[in-house]
């Protein structure tokens, strides 16, 4: 059951930490254990760092937008998760600045030419 959803594996994540590819699945572990949305790491980061540190491996933000929205929209404080500090400084919203910089670098990527205005 939901048990499962406030375990750490080895590494000191939680299971919402490492399933930040699938919305439904994020949507199930957000809905079985909402302080994982605030829960830290190791290296301090919450589960949004953790989406957006996902899709700069592979370069797949546009799949990642939902899974972000499902985060900022559950958090109990939105504006103080955006802005949450990791141990090496990085809030999410300076991972998300770095990817609209790099799609925005290379305008020919399908991301930058389907890139919808955030609201």
């Amino acid at each position: 059951g939901s048990s499962l959803a406030y375990q750490v594996d080895a590494n000191g994540l939680l299971p919402l930490q490492r399933c930040l590819r699938n919305p439904e699945i994020a949507k199930l572990l957000v809905d079985a254990y909402p302080q994982g949305l605030q829960q830290r790491s190791g290296q301090g980061r919450i589960a949004l760092h953790h989406a957006l540190l996902q899709s700069t491996d592979n370069a797949e933000f546009q799949v990642n937008v939902r899974v972000l929205q499902i985060l900022v929209e559950h958090a109990p404080l939105p504006h103080r998760a955006i802005l949450t500090r990791a141990k090496n400084g990085a809030t999410p919203l300076h991972l998300l600045s770095r990817h609209l910089e790099r799609l925005f670098d290379n305008p020919n990527t399908i991301e930058a030419q389907h890139l919808a205005p955030i609201h």
